[in-house]
């Protein structure tokens, strides 16, 4: 049934499954991060998943991975050279290392309705922010069972689908919250924030 699908099992399996959602757009929102982040920057990825953006930052930067699933971390070690990994919750942000720049990619949509506060957090902890999330109609809601954070029309990712509808739901929900430039790539949006 496709309510119980968990495509967590396999960092592989995780990988292909979000190619083929997010298509072509896949590699170009990290491309497109990427630039935003520049070079000889500390960057810490929270939720980093399997550290698919480790691949995509300048040499020059030092990466820092956050999150919970200890076998998608140990994937994501051979992508980069010097990968530093920190195994946490996100919402303890006293284990996050000082950066310069803070990176969440496909991340609020899982905490949905406590995308707010973390947001809020993150903007306290670095001087710059890079936020990518999905809009509208996507198919990830309905393949996004973890086990960790629920997923119904108040919750989740089906709760983000819900409230962002389009991407002007999105991109006023960014700017609302301070951030100075948006960027939409396919069904994605890019957000930077500064202070």
């Amino acid at each position: 049934m496709l309510d119980k699908f968990n495509f967590y099992f396999s960092p592989r399996f995780y990988e292909f499954v979000l190619s083929i959602v997010h298509g072509k757009n896949f590699e170009r929102r990290y491309k497109v991060i990427s630039r935003k982040i520049g070079k000889r920057k500390k960057v810490l990825e929270v939720g980093c998943g399997t550290c698919e953006l480790s691949k995509f930052i300048d040499e020059s930067n030092t990466y820092y991975g956050l999150d919970l699933n200890r076998k998608f971390m140990d994937y994501g070690k051979g992508k980069r050279e010097g990968i530093n990994l920190i195994h946490g919750n996100i919402f303890e942000l006293k284990k996050y290392p000082k950066a310069d720049v803070i990176v969440a990619v496909d991340l609020l949509h899982h905490i949905f309705p406590k995308h707010e506060f973390l947001l809020r957090n993150l903007l306290r902890k670095s001087k710059e922010i890079i936020v990518c999330e999905p809009f509208g109609e996507t198919m990830a809601p309905y393949f996004d069972f973890d086990g960790v954070n629920p997923n119904s029309s108040k919750r989740g990712p089906l709760g983000w689908k819900g409230k962002f509808k389009t991407k002007k739901n999105l991109v006023d929900f960014f700017k609302s919250n301070g951030a100075k430039e948006t960027i939409k790539i396919g069904k994605d949006i890019i957000a930077v924030f500064k202070r």
